[in-house]
């Protein structure tokens, strides 16, 4: 398998490329050789490198911005996505999308699987949304992978923010009418390694990818600073006080419940799937090692 990786520098694809390397032979292209803007020069390149397999770990996440850029963001999230999916069922390459708990609105109280009614509640999801549908319709190989929470230890996310922050804050908020199973970015490309692994035996369609288990970004936030604690070299600094979704004052609204229901993924390919406490203790203890 020939692979073209979209999004080599990114907090997915770079934990993906490093995982696939070694058994693929696989070319990864980041964001200024590829710039998903300007979709003519996304398609060159496919055409240039003429793989098998298509992996596309680009988008525009600032879900707040996107409430403002709406032309970009769908640009980059729905309309080059369409135009790849199109031009892949044309030369017959298959397809692995990424996508996000953000199509659901979150009002739903337990786990959501693949085939559950989706519902937006910001532009970012609609554009998401917009994308899937695209690669569906395109009539190409393809899977699409939704997950949530993604973490990791050397990108910009929640939990390298709040790892910054307790330590030189007095007092920070954050929300806690927000739920999901914050899920590391080396965890997602193990189990897409077992996927691609698998690949000729599952069926086209939407998977979901997380680790087990549910937590508000409060308490989080707490578990976080616990296992800071456990570190000598770790000065926690902040109080953490906890803060409603409306009074924490995002311009754009998030779902109150993200955890996806995974089985029809990890029984598919055999993988065992952690729970968010274990494998973000290892993210966390990469964080501490990568400061001293």
């Amino acid at each position: 398998m020939k692979i073209l990786l979209f999004g080599l520098n990114g907090q997915i694809g770079s934990s993906v490329y490093s995982v696939l390397k070694n058994d693929y032979q696989i070319i990864g292209v980041g964001r200024n050789e590829a710039d998903f803007t300007e979709p003519v020069t996304v398609l060159n390149i496919i055409k240039y490198v003429k793989p098998t397999c298509v992996i596309n770990a680009v988008a525009y996440t600032h879900v707040d911005m996107a409430e403002d850029d709406k032309r970009k963001c769908w640009q980059v999230n729905a309309q080059t996505v369409g135009l790849i999916s199109r031009y892949c069922h044309d030369h017959k390459i298959a397809l692995i999308h990424f996508s996000t708990d953000y199509v659901f609105d979150g009002k739903q109280h337990q786990a959501y699987v693949e085939t559950d009614s989706t519902n937006p509640s910001n532009f970012y999801g609609q554009s998401k949304l917009a994308g899937e549908q695209f690669v569906e319709k395109s009539g190409c190989r393809y899977l699409i992978v939704r997950f949530s929470w993604v973490v990791s230890s050397t990108h910009h996310c929640f939990l390298k923010t709040i790892y910054e922050l307790v330590q030189s804050k007095r007092k920070i908020s954050v929300v806690n009418d927000q739920y999901g199973a914050p899920t590391s970015n080396q965890f997602i490309a193990s189990v897409l390694s077992l996927a691609i692994r698998h690949f000729d035996r599952i069926e086209n369609g939407i998977y979901h990818l997380s680790c087990k288990g549910s937590v508000s970004w409060f308490d989080y936030t707490k578990f976080i600073i616990y296992q800071l604690k456990q570190n000598s070299s770790c000065k926690v600094l902040a109080e953490v006080h906890p803060v409603s979704s409306l009074e924490y004052g995002s311009r754009a609204k998030r779902p109150q419940h993200s955890t996806l229901n995974c089985d029809k993924l990890f029984n598919l390919i055999g993988a065992e799937r952690l729970g968010w406490k274990e494998d973000s203790a290892d993210q966390i203890e990469e964080l501490i090692a990568n400061d001293l």
